[in-house]
């Protein structure tokens, strides 16, 4: 399928200032309360709305009853999402969170130093960038934005591309897996390894530890699920950080 954004570059968008704001709330109040309460508070309109234009007027179980009883059902599906949040995600956040804070950031840089061609360029294998045209090689109809905004939101839970299509938000959302989710398999590191990653930096430290295996850079930006250009940056800067020779020994 394809994505027409018609070349105009205010269409698309990386959300960093909202990125950090969610993320400071999330460190304020501790496992994303806010959002939960934002979820039991959703307007019973909107509820109505989003369930028709999935299901159309004859919603199936469990999404009938939020017409009929919103209030009770969005309670219930608040405690649902936070009785999962403190079962599957609680403990590994403060590593989630860290890893799409970083994409946010550096696509939000690429963004504002090099318009939305250098973000779309490397955004996922199954995503090109043909001017005016963003591909996907995805089974859907073509979608035109005609003034929409185009959403990019990273994930850490697929390795595809995911689209959404809200015409009431007025915003296309597309998916992607974020750099660095490689690095959420490995073990998490000692607490004196940790000086490592103040000293480099967690993506130059992670790609350094990565170089325990030898690897093309190629197979480095697969493994850790980074930009390959991201991995030659950060092997050049290790490579030009190395002492040309060993140091000389004590006598």
């Amino acid at each position: 399928m394809a994505v027409d954004q018609a070349g105009a570059r205010e269409d698309v968008e990386v959300r960093g200032d909202r990125a950090r704001r969610v993320g400071q709330e999330d460190r304020q109040r501790g496992g994303g309360r806010r959002l939960l309460e934002r979820v039991r508070a959703t307007d019973a309109d909107v509820v109505r709305a989003d369930i028709a234009e999935v299901y159309g007027d004859d919603p199936p179980p469990p999404w009938d009853a939020f017409l009929s009883r919103p209030t009770e059902m969005l309670d219930r599906l608040a405690d649902g999402l936070h009785a999962y949040w403190q079962i599957a995600l609680a403990d590994d956040w403060p590593r989630l969170r860290s890893v799409l804070e970083g994409d946010v950031l550096s696509r939000a840089r690429a963004l504002a130093m090099s318009g939305p061609e250098a973000v779309l360029e490397e955004l996922h294998p199954r995503v090109r960038w043909r001017n005016p045209v963003i591909e996907l090689d995805k089974p859907c109809d073509d979608m035109h934005l005609e003034g929409r905004t185009l959403v990019l939101i990273p994930l850490v839970f697929s390795s595809g591309v995911l689209l959404a299509n809200q015409a009431r938000e007025q915003v296309i959302a597309l998916g992607y897996q974020a750099r660095g989710t490689g690095e959420l398999a490995e073990p998490e590191p000692a607490s004196g390894d940790r000086r490592l990653d103040i000293l480099l930096g967690s993506g130059r430290a992670t790609v350094l530890r990565a170089l325990e295996q030898p690897a093309t850079t190629t197979a480095l930006a697969v493994r850790l699920s980074y930009a390959p250009s991201t991995v030659s940056a950060h092997l050049d800067v290790l490579a030009r950080a190395a002492p040309d020779r060993p140091p000389p020994r004590a006598p």
